[in-house]
Parts: structure tokens; C-alpha cells; sequence
């Protein structure tokens, strides 16, 4: 502190303590005061990792302390350096201007810079001792990118310590524009400038109008020009803003495209597109699909798909519009059988391709002679849609469908049969029978509840002729315990043809002529939902079955019961 307070003092008197021993006096002050220091340096000049200093874009200092009691440089000269205890530090300039600043914490710091490789008898190529205690010291030096530095300090005319912070950094170049990748673009174009230290650049404006940087390297920035008037490129980045000395013309784009069609058929073409924006030219895109555009803007279709209708003015900006291209519809899934109980419910479904805008419901209930048009209205809903609904179901019937669009219709679908059906309770023993050619759906005693227990019932499915009964459904009941069995004949005397228990389908088919009874029984736990099973029959309930002939024929009658009938000729119909 007293070496510290008596340099001030001299300096602040006006002594040029820089051309006078000041070694001497502080020789003599210290051997007066009986004070003694160490030597301190961090490092001598090498190529160290440890010695490296950190070039930035802007000042961040770094400790950097003189504390080793060595000195490096033997032939020390200019700002004042001497042959004495010293430090070092190297860095590789990234730009061609460098700045080194020094700031000691309390002493007189010399700061000097050198280039190349070390050596104890290298020239500096700049120095700074501007200031006395706690000043910093700066070099300001025009460096070459790539080349390795090395900087120096030491205290004033002192083997004694010193301490402090250092920062060396290089300012972004500012940038500059050598030219322009074009004299002029359409809006959301692409442009190119071309120029010097462009790297980071941060912002781009045409004509005063801001543009979007989509790609920048140090010579180039390429942006999207946006909307905006004829002017110069301006550039920002972090080392300034530079101005092209062209100008750019941004072209306006056409007015919307007009008039036309948002559709046209194969073969077919529409009105005439129209642009307010006149000179330019018509022109297609084919995508998906293709057609072709006349210079009068009249579109006409080649192919299904997509396609676009642009309109270019002779500036080459453009406008365009999309088109679709379609055909007559064609039904690609056609609609299936569906089977509902009286009074209930069905749907029949179409899927058509090409754009159909509507939908032709036909019903036949003569078997597909005769096919009347669906029409809202009564038990029908959706007519004229994809899907055709009908409440309060009475009748079969065989439906179908076409589709249409402005191109046409297409061909009916194939036709889907309605079976409205009774609903008929298996409840008593053999009181709900049914009869040949009644199509009928079958549920257990509490219809679509769950059943009771201790439940035993049957009903019988009377086919009197050569026609066949088909049985399909599904049931859930206790497993093991509850379930439905089939049986040969009318009751549950005859064999047995199927057990159904837990939960599953069924699907059984039985033979020409053959009936059969479906018993329900249940134990005494455990109810379930029970069983649903679509009755449905083929063949010809009328034509006569068990025929065995020599005088009299013994045939079944509709209701089952058996009887004699003389023929005079027996054959296999009646």
C-alpha cells in the first residue's frame, strides 16, 4: 500500500515517473520500508492450451495475473517495457481488426503485442502505457484472420506482482453488398444477394419492406421477397447494415382468377377463366389428373384427378386456382342384406366414387321385375343420399342404388334384400310355433331382457314341403348351466341336433323337409340376455315332402299333421 500511495503521489505531481529510475526510487522505498514480494507469472510465451485467450465480438474480460517472478522477453523495448517479470498470452485473430484491452486492478500495467512464433528476442508490433496505476491499456491492431498473436503485460518498471482482467475481441465486420442475384421478382420469389461478411445476417428489407431470410452463408443471403415497392436491399447483421446500390423491382402478382369452374367432366369444358390483370397467358398443371386450357382461359377435361389453372403475366408472376377433373360416378360398394323385425329399423349403404352429388334409391318387392324410385316420405328417410334409411320396416323388398353427378349416372348397384321378420317369443311348450315360409326372428320368454330361472320352453319351425330352414344368431347364457338345444321333429322327443351353452353364434342349417324345435332352459341362478336367432327358409314351402307312393301318397300338411292322398300317378310334386 505504501508502494502503491507513494506512485500515485509522484504521478499526481506531474514527475514524468516514465523517463526517470523509477526502479531506483522504488528500490530505495522498499529498503527504507523494509518491504519484500514474491514473484508472480502465470506463464512464459508457448503455445499452451492453457495460455490461450478468448477472442469475442465484444469485451469479456478474463483474470489474467502477473505472479511468477520470471521474465521471457530479453530485448524488452517501447511504451516503457523493460527486461522484468512478465506474462503471457497467444490467440489466432478470426478478424482483421483486433482489440486487446488490459485492466489491472491497482498497478501500472505495459501491454505489448507480438506475432509469429515465441522467441526471447521478438519485436512487438504494438505496445500501450497510456495510463498509470489501475488504468487499462489498449491495443487496437490490424491483425490477419488465421494468425497466431501473443500478448504481454508487466508492471511498470517492477519484478512485483500485479493482478487484473484482459479481453481480446474483434467487432463483426460490418457487411457489405456486392450485388444482387436479380433486377427484379415476383412476390414470394426467391432472390440471392451477394456481398462480404454477411455471416449472422439478422435482417433483410427490399424497398423498405421486410423479407424473409430463408438461407445465409458469409457471401450470400438469399431471402423470399414479400410484398413491397421497387427499392434497395438492405442487409443487417451484427457488424452493421449495408445498402445495395441497385435497385430491385418487386412485381405485384395478377388479380384473382375469375369466372371458369371449380369441376369439369372428362371430355366436357367450362366458361372461360377470366383475370382483370390483362397480357398475360393461360396455362394448366396437370396433378392427378390432366386437361387441357385454351388462350381463352376454357378448360377441358382429359383425365380423373386434379389438376391447377394458372394465369402468368409476362413479368413471370402468376396466379392459379385448383380445378377438378371428373366422370359419370361408378358404385364401388355396393349395399348388403339386412334382416329387422316388424315395425323396426334398417339401412342399406352405397360407396361411389367421382365426386356423386346425389343418390337414386330403387325398391322391388316382385323379386327384381319391377323397380319403383324411393321417395322421402312414409317409412323412408335419406332418399336421395348414400345411405337410405327406413323406420317401421313392413315388407321384403330388394333395394338399390346409382349415383349421380353433372357428368351423369352411374349404373344401379347390386340390389340388397330387406326380410322384415316376426318377432316370435320361445315361451310355453310349443304354443309360439312357426310356420313354413314365415321368416321370423326368435327370442327367449323376456324378448330382449334377461331371462328368468327355471325356465323350459320350445317352439317348433314346421317345414312341411321340401324347403329348408336356416337358423342364425347369437346367445349368452350361464355356461354349463343354461342354453338352447335343437331337436329333430316337433317337440323334444325327437334327436338331438345341437346344444348352444355360454356365449356364442349359431348357424344351422337343417335338412329339405326336416323341422325342427328349439328348447330353452334355464336352472335356478344366474340370468343372462339370452338368445336372438334369425329364422329364414329356402326352397318351396308348398311343394310336398315324405312322398311314398304305390296307390295312396303319405304327405305332411302345412300345419304337420299327416294324411293319405290317392293318386292315380305318384311323383315326387304335387
Amino acid at each position: 500500500m505504501k508502494e502503491n500511495y507513494l506512485k500515485f503521489k509522484i504521478k499526481t505531481f506531474g514527475f514524468n515517473t516514465k523517463k526517470t529510475n523509477l526502479t531506483a526510487i522504488l528500490i530505495l522505498m522498499f529498503g527504507l520500508f523494509g518491504i519484500t514480494n514474491t514473484f508472480g507469472q502465470t506463464f512464459d510465451c508457448d503455445d499452451n492450451v492453457g495460455g490461450e485467450l478468448t477472442v469475442g465480438t465484444s469485451c469479456t474480460f478474463q483474470t489474467w495475473d502477473s505472479t511468477n517472478n520470471t521474465d521471457y522477453w530479453n530485448s524488452a523495448a517501447g511504451c516503457n517495457a523493460a527486461d522484468l517479470d512478465d506474462a503471457w498470452g497467444w490467440f489466432d485473430a478470426i478478424s482483421t481488426s483486433t482489440t486487446i484491452t488490459y485492466s489491472p486492478d491497482t498497478r501500472d500495467a505495459i501491454l505489448t503485442l507480438f506475432e509469429g512464433a515465441c522467441a526471447t528476442t521478438m519485436t512487438a508490433v504494438a505496445c500501450a502505457d497510456a495510463f498509470g496505476n489501475g488504468g487499462d491499456e489498449t491495443i487496437t491492431y490490424a491483425t490477419t484472420p488465421g494468425l497466431r498473436y501473443r500478448v504481454r503485460i508487466q508492471r511498470f518498471g517492477s519484478n512485483l506482482n500485479m493482478t487484473g482482467d484482459i479481453c481480446v475481441h474483434s467487432p463483426p465486420p460490418p457487411p457489405t453488398i456486392t450485388s444482387l442475384g436479380a433486377a427484379s421478382g415476383c412476390v414470394g420469389s426467391s432472390l440471392v444477394i451477394n456481398g462480404t461478411n454477411l455471416t449472422g445476417a439478422t435482417a433483410v428489407t427490399i424497398g423498405g419492406t421486410a423479407a424473409t431470410i430463408t438461407g445465409n452463408t458469409a457471401t450470400t443471403v438469399t431471402v423470399t421477397v414479400g410484398t413491397g415497392t421497387t427499392g434497395t436491399a438492405q442487409v443487417t447483421t451484427p457488424g452493421g447494415t449495408a445498402t445495395s446500390a441497385a435497385t430491385f423491382t418487386v412485381n405485384p402478382f395478377p388479380a384473382a382468377i375469375g369466372g371458369g369452374a371449380a369441376t369439369v367432366c372428362v371430355g366436357g369444358t367450362t366458361p372461360a377463366f377470366t383475370n382483370a390483370s390483362g397480357g398475360g397467358t393461360w396455362s394448366i398443371t396437370n396433378g392427378t389428373g390432366s386437361a387441357t386450357i385454351t388462350a381463352g382461359g376454357v378448360v377441358t377435361g382429359v383425365s380423373v384427378g386434379t389438376a391447377t389453372v394458372v394465369y402468368t403475366l409476362p413479368t413471370s408472376c402468376s396466379i392459379s386456382t385448383p380445378i377438378t377433373i371428373v366422370t359419370t360416378p361408378n358404385i364401388t360398394t355396393n349395399p348388403v342384406n339386412f334382416t329387422t323385425n316388424t315395425g323396426g329399423a334398417a339401412s342399406f349403404s352405397v360407396v361411389a366414387n367421382n365426386g356423386p352429388t346425389s343418390y337414386t334409391w330403387e325398391v322391388s318387392t316382385d323379386g327384381g321385375t319391377n323397380w319403383t324410385t324411393v321417395t322421402n316420405g312414409g317409412v323412408y328417410s335419406n332418399a336421395t343420399t348414400a345411405t337410405l334409411n327406413i323406420t317401421g320396416a313392413t315388407a321384403d323388398g330388394l333395394y338399390r342404388a346409382s349415383a349421380t353427378n353433372a357428368c351423369g349416372s352411374s349404373a344401379f348397384s347390386t340390389s340388397a334384400l330387406l326380410t322384415v321378420s316376426n318377432v316370435v317369443l320361445v315361451s310355453g311348450l310349443g304354443t309360439n310355433n312357426v310356420i313354413c315360409g314365415e321368416n321370423s326372428i326368435l327370442r327367449d320368454h323376456a324378448g330382449t331382457g334377461n331371462y328368468a330361472n327355471n325356465r323350459d320352453d320350445w317352439s317348433a319351425i314346421n317345414v312341411t314341403s321340401a324347403a329348408v330352414v336356416t337358423l342364425t344368431g347369437t346367445y349368452d347364457t350361464e355356461n354349463g348351466f343354461d342354453g338352447i338345444i335343437l331337436y329333430d321333429g316337433v317337440g323334444i322327443g325327437g334327436t338331438v341336433l345341437a346344444v348352444y351353452t355360454g356365449v356364442g353364434t349359431i348357424n344351422y342349417t337343417g335338412n329339405p323337409g326336416q323341422t325342427i324345435t328349439v328348447r330353452f332352459t334355464s336352472d335356478v341362478s344366474a340370468t343372462r340376455p339370452g338368445f336372438e336367432i334369425n329364422v329364414s327358409f329356402t326352397g318351396d314351402c308348398n311343394a310336398l315332402s315324405n312322398l311314398y307312393c304305390s296307390t295312396y301318397c303319405f304327405v305332411l300338411d302345412s300345419n304337420g299333421y299327416s294324411y293319405f292322398r290317392l293318386f292315380y300317378t305318384c311323383s315326387t310334386t304335387a
